[in-house]
């Protein structure tokens, strides 16, 4: 069973990230790939990079909050997603705070080669 078929409840978070990983052929997250949306034309949500938010985030403004430079929320699609990969060490700091702070572990990360 493909890890997309598979209950959230049913797979960690950290988990999820890498089965999905694997499934994609490794590298990075594709816009809007991850963040419960599709992407389209119309709404190319989540900027491509290493990091995501998944598809299981609760959308509690956490991130939002503590990093408004990265993160973003489309109030039609009630969906939050990275507006910007993090690019310098103090970005790098926050993503991996807000990573301690998701109360539902929904930030994706593909690894320092993505």
């Amino acid at each position: 069973m493909a890890a997309a078929d598979r209950p959230v409840s049913a797979i960690a978070p950290e988990q999820d990230v890498r089965i999905k990983n694997q499934e994609m052929g490794g590298g990075e997250f594709s816009a809007g790939q991850y963040c419960g949306m599709p992407s389209t034309a119309e709404s190319p949500l989540g900027a491509p990079g290493r990091f995501a938010v998944l598809p299981h985030c609760i959308d509690c403004d956490q991130c939002r909050d503590a990093a408004p430079t990265l993160f973003d929320r489309d109030p039609d699609l009630h969906v939050t997603y990275f507006k910007r990969q993090p690019v310098s060490a103090h970005d790098f700091a926050l993503v991996d705070e807000i990573q301690s702070l998701c109360p539902v572990h929904a930030i994706g990360d593909a690894g320092a080669g993505a």
